[in-house]
């Protein structure tokens, strides 16, 4: 049997050419595949646990577990990518957003502290942090 890439089978085994597809039959493929990818992963995990748990049961001394996400990054090649040049501006990016997040909950955390040190009303101090709800 052999794996072709240019078509796809949706949950009913129904197969279509990728090539043909509208925006609409596309957004829902790539859901189901985000899905069974997200199954892959649960299952692989618990494979991983069952793994554990019979290679502690047959030796004396203790096996550690094998990391699941080390494991799919390694078979998805994903640390190639990651050191590319998209893979650094996405991680980058990402970064970036996280620290304005923090910059900003620091921010909303010190307003919060010195308006309790002032004795401010209860309303106003619960206003403030509000806002640090992201």
């Amino acid at each position: 049997m052999t794996f072709r890439t240019d078509y796809i089978a949706d949950i009913k085994g129904r197969v279509y050419e990728i090539d043909d597809l509208n925006k609409h039959k596309v957004g829902s493929l790539i859901r189901e595949q985000y899905h069974q990818l997200q199954m892959i992963k649960t299952r692989l995990d618990k494979l991983h646990d069952k793994l554990h748990v019979l290679r502690n049961e047959e030796t004396s001394k203790k096996v550690p577990r094998t990391n699941t996400n080390y494991k799919l990054i390694q078979e998805l090649k994903l640390k190639s990518f990651l050191a590319s040049e998209e893979g650094t501006e996405l991680l980058h990016r990402n970064f970036k957003l996280e620290s304005l997040l923090k910059t900003r909950l620091r921010t909303i955390l010190k307003t919060a502290l010195k308006a309790v040190e002032e004795e401010a009303d209860y309303e106003y101090i619960a206003a403030i942090l509000r806002q640090g709800d992201v």
